[in-house]
């Protein structure tokens, strides 16, 4: 269970202004927030909108992601600095992507860990989410002992063709 209390009354206006923002900038603006995962209290930590087709459908039930380091450097949870809630938007069984997730990690192939979080805003209960461990350099280094290897993010509309073995033609 994962309480969000935000630091502002208007946070539902503030994170979709943010959103579209971030969007046209490629910034991520975070709100500050206290989380309560289970009995645990975190201070100040950064609560953002994120996604694309995903953050379009109705109502208040849209990915997030927690920054625990955004505002308070060095602080995380359970070791994550970011920690993404997946809404499942796409998948009404809510159990397609914690099952390909939970079977790649019985098999030993390297994937993020994945649970289900009651998420509430202010006291009131927004949805049931995936709370997935970010790939991130975070997660290089927690998997693999280093950050020196490649991490691809994909962006959103782009396609993946073969520009040739140069590396530079794929900035």
């Amino acid at each position: 269970t994962v309480y969000i209390d935000f630091y502002i009354s208007d946070y539902t206006d503030s994170l979709a202004y943010y959103k579209t923002i971030d969007d046209q900038t490629g910034l991520e603006t975070y709100l500050h927030a206290d989380i309560i995962i289970n009995s645990d209290t975190i201070n100040d930590v950064g609560v953002r909108w994120r996604g694309n087709s995903s953050y379009n459908h109705p109502g208040i039930k849209k990915p997030l992601q927690l920054d625990f380091n955004e505002f308070v450097s060095g602080q995380d949870y359970d070791g994550l600095k970011k920690l993404n809630f997946n809404n499942s938007y796409l998948d009404p069984t809510q159990i397609r992507e914690k099952l390909y997730l939970d079977i790649l990690r019985e098999e030993g192939t390297i994937a993020p860990r994945c649970t289900y979080s009651a998420v509430y805003f202010e006291g009131t209960y927004v949805g049931l989410f995936k709370a997935m461990e970010t790939i991130n350099n975070d997660f290089l280094e927690t998997t693999f002992g280093n950050k020196n290897g490649n991490l691809f993010k994909c962006e959103p509309n782009m396609p993946l063709n073969w520009e040739g073995f140069d590396q530079t033609a794929y900035y």
